[in-house]
């Protein structure tokens, strides 16, 4: 029993060592040595990885002199501080966007906070009806949107000059606003909505032009100083507005809330008009 048991033992070992092992210890000793191993497994392993990530050059993309040469750095630009908020308040032309964006942007959010319940309290709406017509108005804004920019781009590329091209495209655009007025005392419901949709493309054309003024008007480096005080002045005018619009229609009706917010586009423009001057890059 110990003679064949120790021979089977030994021939199925040595088969198994012989076959499986040696031919395993085969394949990794002739990858070490091929790595430039020379024994031990620490090195083994350096020279696996090696040859894992030895990099192979594609056949569609071969290794020229050319992309051999050492990579030169760009130099580093210097940067420069932006001004701070204090400063550029000395200048008429932020105010000039910060006044007409405090007047002005209170009718987008007169329509995106109280249209739905203007319809249904002044317009007899059902919610039905609300969710198949409301959304007229928001598509003519998002062509307003489109139009805005489009429309002053292509005036300057017929040689107007950027003064020319943003003032008249923003004249036009606020003259469409107080058709926000027509709509308060327009009889048909659905006409009073196409109304409401000539304000809304209307005002995004205008604020697509304004948000513009300030890289118009001022170097890189305040032009999202400027732009941020916009945006405060617009988010202070439209929560005082919105407000208010609860307390008016809670005391009178939906009226005077329209006809007021037909008004205060004119009034922004002008307003933006007079303080900016001509639209010209500014040296600060």
């Amino acid at each position: 029993m110990g003679d064949g048991e120790s021979g089977r033992r030994g021939d199925g070992e040595s088969g198994r060592v012989g076959d499986g092992e040696s031919g395993r210890r085969g394949e990794w000793e002739s990858g070490r040595v091929g790595a430039g191993e020379s024994g031990g497994q620490g090195d083994g392993e350096a020279g696996r990885i090696g040859e894992q990530n030895r990099f192979t050059p594609s056949p569609r993309h071969p290794v020229t002199p050319s992309s051999l040469h050492p990579v030169t750095p760009s130099p580093t630009l210097p940067v420069s501080a932006s001004p701070r908020w204090r400063d550029l308040l000395r200048y008429r032309q932020v105010w000039a966007i910060v006044l007409s964006r405090f007047l002005t942007d209170p009718v987008w959010w007169l329509y995106i906070t109280w249209l739905p319940k203007y319809l249904a309290d002044a317009r007899g709406f059902t919610l039905t009806k609300i969710g198949l017509f409301a959304w007229v108005p928001y598509v003519a804004a998002d062509a307003g949107s489109l139009s805005g920019g489009w429309l002053s781009g292509h005036l300057i590329k017929r040689g107007w000059s950027v003064d020319r091209a943003r003032k008249t495209v923003i004249a036009l655009a606020s003259l469409l606003m107080p058709a926000g007025i027509l709509a308060a005392f327009a009889r048909d419901p659905l006409v009073a909505l196409a109304l409401i949709g000539v304000v809304l493309f209307g005002f995004q054309v205008w604020i697509n032009n304004v948000q513009t003024l300030p890289s118009d008007f001022f170097p890189d480096r305040a032009v999202a100083s400027v732009a941020g005080l916009g945006g405060v002045g617009a988010g202070i005018g439209s929560m005082i507005f919105i407000f208010t619009t609860g307390w008016v229609v809670d005391h009178f009706s939906y009226v005077p809330v329209l006809v007021a917010a037909g008004l205060l586009a004119p009034i922004g423009t002008v307003v933006l008009f007079m303080l900016s001057g001509r639209v010209k890059r500014l040296q600060i």
